[in-house]
């Protein structure tokens, strides 16, 4: 950035995703916010490696709430989308809540799939 080297969609979705795994999410949505105010376009993998650091980072809420923002600013969600909310709902032993996603992603014609499933499933064992 300060050599006026432009980072591509796919650098700032590396360093996004290393603060995903490493459990950073507030500095995974630094990383989207910088992307969104260099007015390059958001796609469904970068609202969905931010909210997979929400998951990671135990604050399911967090991942909700970039969740409806990837719908408001008119991105698509996927089954991925709806499975990583799941998951950080799982994560904190929220059943009702993993069960509320699996429910908008069948009610918005999205077919369920083995890791759906068993997103659902290990929601239901940290009861």
């Amino acid at each position: 950035k300060a050599e006026g080297i432009v980072p591509s969609e796919t650098s700032i979705h590396t360093v996004m995703d290393a603060c995903a795994k490493s459990g950073n999410s507030s500095k995974a949505e630094v990383w989207l916010r910088e992307f969104a105010a260099r007015r390059l376009a958001l796609s469904e993998i970068s609202y969905n490696i931010v909210m997979d650091a929400c998951a990671k980072s135990g604050n399911s809420s967090q991942a909700m709430v970039w969740f409806d923002e990837m719908v408001s600013q008119g991105v698509t969600p996927s089954d991925v989308s709806y499975s990583i909310v799941m998951d950080a709902c799982a994560r904190q032993g929220d059943v009702e809540q993993a069960e509320h996603w699996f429910n908008l992603m069948t009610s918005s014609q999205l077919v369920p799939h083995e890791v759906n499933y068993n997103t659902l499933i290990n929601a239901c064992a940290k009861r």
